[in-house]
């Protein structure tokens, strides 16, 4: 074990990741299911801070959000578990959570955040894990974590840890819509289960056309399996992705088991130009409705995202 350095704090800022591919390509016998993604860090950040506490204090967590869980059903509570178990050593700390991921959207803000957790603890704590046994530890916390540890673009297989880096330098520009509610990922798998009738996608045009910064060309071959299954029961997706086509994107597609829309656009100014209309399209449409946000609640449903211009979904700062 590495000597324990004299660290106060880490700041990990964490971002969201959005799946531009997402097919299925079947349930395993040990229940799991087989994928092909194609997936990208986007600098839409949550910020944990860890400082150090006594043994006799032990792990402790709080979290902007009130909705969310401090307990064992936290993901960054589950990471420092992993970690324990597999260093053999007792975890103690103080997390701060601080959210902008929104909770249950398919965009991995749990995994990012139980990413962030093994990687500040590691440091605070002096483990001095490496890079494959930090993924080791990621692993066992949830099949997304591992992406987390590594950012960028990334074609994920399996079950979503068989990891491969894409190089990729064009930078996507994107508008991303929340509707209200959440959906479980293990709903979304067993509603796919419940179809199972459609024809696999390859992902391979749409990584060519990443690696050639072909904004055309991407925007035809985003693909999400999910979307048409989880579209039957969760209405408001197709509604407000009608509303996203009135913004002229290149491409619109769900992120992860949804809810989130993401629509690419070709710049920074026609993404905002983008937000514009949609604020104005949404308030327009839920004045006066009793089963949709009101207006002042529009702000955190819509907003802008780039792909990470650092390439790390980890944002690290020791103090």
């Amino acid at each position: 074990m590495a000597k324990r350095r004299n660290l106060t704090k880490v700041t990990v800022r964490c971002a969201a990741k959005v799946n531009l591919f997402l097919d299925i390509l079947g349930k395993r016998e040990d229940g799991y299911h087989d994928i092909v993604s194609v997936m990208c860090s986007v600098d839409v950040r949550d910020t944990l801070v860890v400082t150090p506490l006594p043994l006799s204090e032990g792990f402790k967590i709080t979290v902007s959000n009130a909705e969310i869980p401090t307990g064992k059903e936290n993901t960054v509570w589950k990471a420092a578990e992993a970690l324990s178990a597999f260093t053999n050593t007792q975890v103690c700390g103080f997390v701060r959570l601080y959210k902008q991921i929104p909770v249950a959207a398919g965009l991995g803000g749990g995994s990012s955040n139980a990413a962030g957790a093994i990687v500040a603890l590691n440091k605070l704590l002096g483990l001095g894990l490496k890079r494959h046994e930090l993924i080791e530890v990621a692993k066992s916390v949830g099949a997304d974590v591992p992406f987390f540890l590594l950012g960028g673009f990334a074609l994920a297989k399996g079950i979503g840890d068989l990891l491969t880096p894409l190089d990729v330098k064009v930078q996507l520009w994107m508008l991303l819509v929340k509707p209200m509610g959440s959906v479980p990922t293990a709903w979304a798998y067993k509603a796919w289960d419940a179809k199972r009738k459609h024809e696999h996608r390859d992902p391979t045009p749409l990584i060519e056309a990443l690696q050639n910064g072909d904004l055309n060309e991407i925007g035809q071959h985003l693909y999400n399996a999910f979307e048409a299954v989880v579209s039957e029961t969760h209405t408001e997706i197709s509604y407000i992705k009608s509303l996203l086509k009135n913004t002229n994107p290149l491409g619109i597609v769900m992120s992860g088991s949804g809810p989130t829309l993401v629509a690419l656009f070709r710049s920074e100014k026609d993404a905002k130009k983008a937000k514009e209309i949609m604020h104005e399209e949404l308030q327009r449409s839920y004045k006066g409705s009793s089963i949709l946000p009101d207006e002042s609640s529009l702000g955190s449903k819509v907003w802008m995202a780039v792909t990470s211009t650092t390439k790390r979904s980890l944002l690290v700062r020791f103090t």
